[in-house]
């Protein structure tokens, strides 16, 4: 089973698993007319990027992209949206939505938790606050939604979809849109049908490792 959403305007889709050949097309394109020692260090930021890509892919993550949109008269905000399967090894989405609330309301946060009903998908829960992501630079802070959406009974995984902004000031907005970008989230069969989800069977870690 996967999944469909809409992005609105002011996002740009980033491909998880460049093609080799466009990627040393732009490469060529890019580093023509750089110095030795420019050439290391686009050399270094694409080896970081592969890394990234590479780390992004390894938790699941299927959809990432960056958001630019207009601030007042001559500012900007951006933002990052990514969207990743998590397994609860619940097939019932009930329960498994159920044991995510239940492991929110037992740890303490700063966020505020809120189940929502989305027009498409039904029951989910939305995580909203800031957050230091750098204990190093306690000044730097960002603004992190989430939304976390079960599959329909059968499918034991879970949709985690992130929105995550460094411009405080927009962060109820980048919220709302995520809220909106949920709307739209639907669940479709793959042609192969999936194999028989195991015996619910999970504890709060694994669900935990959801909320991390």
């Amino acid at each position: 089973m996967n999944i469909d959403f809409n992005l609105p305007e002011g996002f740009l889709a980033i491909d998880l698993a460049p093609d080799p050949d466009r990627l040393r097309v732009l490469w060529e394109h890019a580093t023509g007319a750089l110095t030795d020692d420019e050439l290391q260090s686009a050399a270094a930021s694409f080896a970081t990027m592969y890394v990234v890509l590479d780390e992004l892919r390894s938790r699941q993550t299927v959809h990432i992209s960056v958001g630019i949109h207009p601030y007042g008269d001559d500012s900007f905000s951006r933002a990052l949206f990514t969207v990743s399967l998590r397994d609860s090894e619940i097939p019932d989405s009930s329960l498994a939505l159920h044991a995510v609330r239940r492991v929110l309301d037992e740890r303490p946060s700063m966020e505020t938790v809120t189940d929502i009903d989305l027009w498409k998908s039904g029951p989910a829960i939305l995580m909203d606050g800031e957050h230091t992501p750098d204990p190093s630079l306690p000044d730097v802070k960002l603004r992190q939604s989430r939304l976390i959406v079960p599959f329909p009974d059968g499918d034991s995984r879970l949709a985690v979809m992130d929105m995550a902004t460094p411009d405080l000031r927009s962060g109820d907005d980048y919220r709302d849109l995520l809220i909106l970008i949920g709307e739209t989230l639907s669940f479709r069969e793959t042609r192969q049908a999936a194999p028989e989800p195991p015996a619910p069977a999970a504890g709060p870690g694994l669900i935990a490792s959801v909320l991390g």
